[in-house]
């Protein structure tokens, strides 16, 4: 459980490890590592490419999202009218399944967009938290896929303290 629920984990008072599950069938569960060579990124683990987490567990970085809901059965209905597959497959992964990575998985660290929220850029803290939602579930995932990004192989783990492990893009 983050410091402040509302503000969710972040860098300033939380650390990485306590997004390990802590209770009931996962916890403490330890992700795998990662055996495909061509797809060995971060940390090693078998993870999304652009999850950058140096956490050996499955981590889960939830807070106070008032802004996303779990997919409806109307959102899988429509989900099923769609008479082309790859209009399926593109809308897909919006409202009938995206909400449940952002609801169960979280975000770590928005406090690092506080710098812009507290120079005006940002307009308050639900926009903070939403830009930082969709710049980790959307904006990274989608930057990797079309290849504007790579992330970095065989990335520094600080054991003392993961949140000075050093890893990024190309």
């Amino acid at each position: 459980k983050p410091t402040h629920f509302g503000s969710g984990f972040t860098y300033s008072d939380d650390r990485i490890e306590q997004g390990a599950i802590v209770d009931g069938l996962w916890k403490n569960f330890k992700s795998d590592f990662n055996v495909f060579e061509d797809m060995n990124y971060a940390y090693g683990y078998l993870r999304a490419p652009w999850n950058l987490n140096p956490s050996p567990y499955v981590s889960r970085f939830t807070f106070n999202m008032t802004a996303y809901n779990m997919p409806s059965c109307e959102d899988h209905y429509q989900l099923l009218g769609f008479e082309s597959l790859m209009t399926f497959f593109d809308l897909g992964e919006f409202a009938p399944h995206g909400n449940v990575h952002i609801l169960t998985g979280g975000s770590y660290g928005c406090d690092l967009f506080n710098p812009l929220l507290e120079a005006g850029y940002i307009v308050d803290e639900d926009t903070a938290k939403r830009i930082c939602v969709i710049w980790s579930a959307v904006i990274l995932k989608t930057a990797y896929r079309y290849h504007y990004i790579t992330p970095d192989k065989n990335c520094v783990v600080n054991p003392t303290d993961l949140r000075l492990s050093e890893c990024g893009y190309t």
